[in-house]
């Protein structure tokens, strides 16, 4: 895993340009969907092939052993009810996971991490220029004409990328505020803000193993309670005045009308919390024209108590792995990058799809994170062989 990057069968450019065509499978055209499908297909294939040596020298990490178990799980479901909708979740689903998991035994040298940051940057700047002409004009609904949007969510991860040269942080956290409350995504908004406090608080754990593993189980633990939290609070006389003052002060309402969703998805539930309704389950979607805008709720309907578990663990599998570099702030920003994502999929299925390419998106940070860090374990052990 920590060799030299000679034996990298594909340019990091090549991946840069598949990011950039990617994003075309939001278009509402279906040539220009169907390219963004297989550069997004392709992107995926070849962060296999990249991390395909370590895999067959057995040098992989815990996370690998989570995949493993969420696969083997997920088959197991698909053969109590096998059809092709199954196949496809399954599919896109591992295929993330996959990616993900790629992404944190690959290592590339340092000119070809500069060249993917310097990609992502360029790209939050005219992302960001275009958002605000589109603005300004008033004509930000008309790009949703062309694209889906999903779009708007990728802008979570190209923000992550300005907050890395630790240059106007401030100046950033306000505009992506500003472009993110005038295209309507208040809940992109709020992670915004929260990565930029997380990376404060885990400044001030750095030096301590257990507050860094139990900020993640609280987050987590608050995430899976959230919903039932929130349909209490709607039936509470609490909830009406909370929701008649953030009307008044917004303009919206503070229910958002997934405690709808919710409670139905929960009397679903009812008798198979453990193992879930099966992978291919659509009856929100068949119910109710809606998906569950919940990604925890979401595991729990496709495999209950079990998948969610799994989920969890590879989840945590990551997190610890990035422990050892938390004085580092490029680090730590994909540290609270991290648990905002884990915040934002308490709205939005966004990690094991509801757009691919935005997932592939999403999980970028992550991964970009753990390509730092292989980075730094691979001089290490270069070091090391030379001064032997």
């Amino acid at each position: 895993m920590w060799e030299s990057n000679r034996k990298i069968y594909f340019s990091i450019s090549i991946i840069t340009v598949l990011y950039l065509f990617s994003i075309l499978y939001i278009s509402y055209s279906s040539i220009l969907s169907y390219i963004g499908f297989f550069s997004s297909v392709l992107l995926v294939v070849i962060c296999f092939f990249l991390a395909l040596e370590a895999i067959l020298q057995s040098k992989i990490n815990s996370t690998w052993y989570g995949l493993f178990i969420i696969i083997i799980y997920n088959v197991a479901l698909m053969f109590v009810k096998l059809d092709t909708k199954s196949v496809y979740i399954f599919s896109q689903q591992i295929a993330l996971l996959v990616y993900m998991s790629c992404l944190s035994i690959i290592s590339i040298d340092e000119r070809k991490l500069t060249q993917l940051y310097s990609f992502m940057y360029r790209f939050y700047i005219v992302f960001t220029v275009g958002l605000v002409f589109l603005i300004l004009l008033k004509k930000q609904e008309e790009l949703l004409s062309f694209f889906s949007g999903t779009l708007f969510k990728v802008y979570l991860t190209l923000v992550y990328f300005s907050f890395l040269n630790n240059r106007n942080i401030i100046s950033k956290l306000l505009l992506a505020i500003i472009i993110l409350l005038n295209i309507g995504e208040r809940t992109s908004m709020i992670i915004i803000i929260a990565i930029f406090f997380l990376e404060k608080i885990l400044f001030s754990l750095r030096s301590s193993k257990k507050l860094y593993y139990l900020i993640f189980w609280i987050i987590i633990c608050v995430s899976i309670i959230f919903p039932y939290v929130y349909l209490w609070l709607y039936e509470h006389p609490m909830g009406i005045t909370i929701n008649q003052l953030v009307k008044e002060i917004t303009g919206e309402n503070f229910f958002s009308g997934r405690q709808v969703i919710w409670k139905y998805a929960f009397d679903l539930m009812k008798g198979k919390e453990f193992f879930g309704l099966g992978i291919s389950n659509n009856i929100l979607g068949e119910s109710l024209g809606v998906s569950t805008h919940n990604l925890y709720l979401y595991l729990l309907l496709q495999g209950g108590y079990f998948l969610l578990a799994f989920f969890i663990f590879y989840l945590f599998s990551l997190w610890k792995q990035l422990f050892l570099y938390i004085e580092n702030q490029k680090i730590r920003w994909t540290m609270a990058y991290f648990l905002g994502l884990l915040i934002f999929v308490d709205f939005e299925l966004v990690l094991l799809v509801n757009n691919f390419v935005v997932s592939l998106y999403l999980w970028l940070p992550i991964g970009y994170g753990f390509l730092m860090i292989n980075k730094k374990i691979q001089y290490y052990y270069t070091r090391k062989m030379l001064n032997r």
